[in-house]
């Protein structure tokens, strides 16, 4: 069974020590091997998040306890269908399944769209092969937006380098979002594994932006993970573009196949030549009357936003 590197175990025993929320396991097996899995989790999460309307409900979480975008349930399709039946019937109060797969039966929970990925595909050899490809008006907005960051000096280190000032710009980011689940403490990010890598971009002494990513080998892809930057400075450096164009930088260097821009900010990640990757979420509850009251109110717990095309690579490069 195929997992990604926020799918195993090492990782998901990291999340217990250091983002503990009563964490359980379930697993499936088909002749002693490994058909399927799943993480669940319990949190307070506002029920109409994408919505942007305050609704905190304790809810049972079938997903990853960390903002990824890979699913908290996975392996065979079959398997993970029988799982998610099981689950529904087995876990008590409000269920919500995050980043599913559109084409999954979920049974009787009410299946509704969530968050995209973003997701790049690397066909170039270099970042000026990446240019190259790119139509004039993207290139040139790319030049002019890297130019800003020319006199900003860049750090690259393990993430025990984190500190109090990465985190407040952390805090900033989480203020400013309007789907976030979870606050992750200063710790979770000092102590991630040595497969995570920061990038810190200074001023002098100060932190204009960071960005952690990770390098998942096996599959060889590149996940930007978190980061964080300065809102006062924004508007000057343009750090937020250049935390992804630093990322995409990094993932060209290292000749993945993938760069996972995760979720959210969709139309700067585009911008870049990033697909998306469209991804479900699914709500169930026991009590009938409840479970009417989630079906009645379904948009606004869906994901509503639409985004236009973005031809932003010349003919030579294909999307497959």
């Amino acid at each position: 069974m195929v997992r990604g590197i926020f799918q195993e175990k090492d990782f998901l025993v990291y999340n217990e020590e250091f983002n503990p929320c009563q964490q359980r396991y379930y697993l499936v097996y088909d002749s002693d091997i490994l058909s399927a899995a799943a993480v669940v989790y319990t949190i307070s999460v506002d029920l109409f998040t994408f919505s942007n309307i305050p609704s905190p409900f304790k809810m049972n979480i079938i997903g990853l306890p960390v903002s990824v975008s890979l699913p908290g349930i996975f392996g065979k399709k079959e398997a993970v269908e029988h799982l998610i039946a099981y689950l529904l019937e087995k876990e008590k109060g409000l269920k919500t399944g995050l980043n599913i797969n559109p084409e999954i039966n979920t049974g009787d929970a009410i299946i509704l769209r969530m968050l995209p990925t973003l997701e790049l595909s690397l066909k170039f050899s270099s970042w000026m092969d990446y240019l190259e490809h790119l139509r004039a008006p993207y290139r040139r907005r790319c030049l002019q937006i890297s130019e800003k960051m020319k006199s900003i000096n860049a750090e690259k280190t393990t993430c025990s380098f984190f500190t109090d000032s990465h985190y407040r710009l952390y805090l900033d980011v989480l203020k400013h979002s309007t789907t976030k689940l979870e606050t992750l403490s200063l710790s979770y990010f000092k102590n991630l594994p040595p497969s995570f890598q920061l990038t810190t971009y200074y001023r002098n002494e100060e932190i204009i932006s960071w960005y952690i990513t990770c390098f998942d080998i096996r599959l060889n892809r590149f996940y930007f993970f978190f980061g964080g930057h300065n809102y006062f400075l924004n508007k000057k450096t343009n750090a937020y573009f250049n935390n992804l164009i630093g990322v995409l930088k990094d993932g060209i260097e290292k000749r993945c196949d993938f760069v996972d821009f995760g979720q959210t900010a969709e139309i700067p990640k585009m911008r870049l030549g990033s697909l998306i990757i469209p991804k479900a979420l699914f709500i169930y509850h026991s009590n009938p009357v409840v479970f009417w009251i989630l079906k009645r109110f379904k948009k606004l717990i869906a994901y509503r936003k639409e985004f236009p095309e973005h031809n932003v690579f010349n003919s030579s490069v294909s999307h497959n």
